[in-house]
């Protein structure tokens, strides 16, 4: 059976530039994505070979690379709908942030030539997100239990927890890692759903806590704005709000948005009053790493700290497996659901405040054997638990449910028919 997967890479454009001037003039479509993926860019990377392993043949497309979507067509859709022609595949699959690549009538257009077409989203869907770009989806994936009601009943959903994509890792003892305790990722700047992480991570570099590999975001004064309207608007009773969204002639999703806003009790973002924190604090803030380099980061680190977002049903992000799976000591802040992935005592540690993450970076710098022990164990479970090779599985015995169940109904029609 075969699967197109469509991807995007523009989250890690940095990385992607630094790879493409090394390739020659003439790299072939196959020696690009392969280069890409030894980088450890197209992630999942390891995705081909773990659905491989269930019968599945794989056929990754970025639509947001022009130095792959031009082997197929002058613009990404384009490009795109030629692909699906030549492979003719029996499922597309969206990875992440490329459902919002591709507009909803152009995904009708290509289910017209699939069985099937389904997606993994790996975070929480905000309010002001466009959920149509998820109903011509047959399934979808998602570590955000909630977004089958987000999204309506024609999409069926599957819970499906982030994982470490990869395979076995040699362990590098702690006496040869370098960077004593880090973080790494997006630092909260501009997303409203990751307030708490912003306010968290510029303590720590008002106190030159541990060292930091954030992004640098850029937030422009027209979001500032936005969110001034909004919360304007949400003074407004719900019935008014709902006259908007039902009958405004300019900005009916305006209304929707403020309804949504008055709805959950949401305030206005806490850095929309600051600058981000590479501007603040320069010298304390190293730029975020990406694909090998930051894989080669985690191995020389001795514990890594991690944030969630600010959903309290939410837990077990990327982070979690990728820290433990490089052997580090994982410091993450307390979410019920990491009680049901690891031993919080004897695999990672947890922290409820601030004060109780940094106590616990100093006891631990100052215990190393204590840390390595726990950094094994978590290690030792994530390989052997919390890979994509164990997720596959769950994606691929939903993918046979659904095609099967589509190829019974259409013989049946067919029979009918007859």
């Amino acid at each position: 059976m075969k699967i197109v997967r469509i991807l995007t890479v523009s989250y890690i454009q940095a990385a992607v530039d630094a790879v493409l001037p090394t390739l020659p003039d003439d790299a072939s479509y196959e020696t690009i994505l392969e280069t890409f993926r030894k980088k450890r860019i197209l992630h999942p990377n390891f995705f081909p070979e773990a659905m491989a392993t269930f019968g599945f043949e794989v056929f990754d497309f970025v639509i947001d690379c022009p130095a792959l979507t031009r082997f197929f067509g002058k613009t990404p859709l384009e490009a795109l709908a030629h692909f699906i022609r030549y492979h003719s595949p029996d499922i597309l699959y969206y990875e992440r942030s490329a459902i919002s690549k591709v507009p909803e009538k152009w995904k009708y257009t290509f289910n017209s030539s699939v069985r099937m077409s389904a997606g993994y989203w790996g975070a929480q869907l905000n309010a002001d997100y466009d959920r149509r770009l998820f109903r011509p989806l047959t399934h979808m994936f998602t570590i955000d239990r909630s977004l089958g009601k987000l999204i309506g009943d024609a999409t069926t959903t599957t819970v499906l927890r982030s994982s470490f994509d990869g395979k076995d890792i040699p362990f590098l003892p702690f006496k040869k890692r370098s960077i004593d305790a880090a973080f790494y990722g997006t630092s909260g700047y501009g997303y409203i759903d990751h307030q708490k992480r912003y306010l968290f991570l510029r303590q720590a570099c008002r106190d030159n806590a541990f060292t930091l590999f954030c992004d640098t975001p850029s937030y422009p004064k027209a979001e500032y704005y936005k969110y001034a309207l909004l919360h304007g608007l949400s003074f407004l009773p719900k019935g008014l709000l709902a006259l908007g969204k039902a009958y405004s002639p300019l900005k009916p999703r305006a209304f929707h948005l403020a309804l949504q806003l008055k709805k959950h009790e949401i305030a206005p973002p806490v850095y929309l009053k600051h600058i981000p924190l590479h501007q603040e604090f320069p010298e304390r803030v190293q730029p975020a790493l990406f694909g090998d380099l930051y894989e080669q980061a985690l191995q020389k680190t001795k514990i890594v700290i991690n944030t969630h977002t600010d959903s309290p049903n939410l837990g077990g992000n990327m982070r979690t497996y990728e820290a433990t799976a490089m052997g580090a000591l994982l410091l993450s802040d307390r979410k019920d659901v990491l009680q049901e992935l690891f031993d919080t005592e004897k695999e990672i540690v947890t922290y409820e405040t601030y004060d109780e993450a940094i106590d616990t970076i100093r006891y631990f710098t100052a215990h190393p054997e204590e840390a390595e022990k726990i950094a094994r164990a978590g290690q030792e479970k994530t390989l052997s638990t919390h890979t994509l090779f164990h997720r596959a599985k769950v994606i691929a015995d939903v993918l046979l449910g659904h095609t099967s169940k589509k190829t019974s109904q259409e013989h049946a029609f067919e029979t009918v028919s007859q």
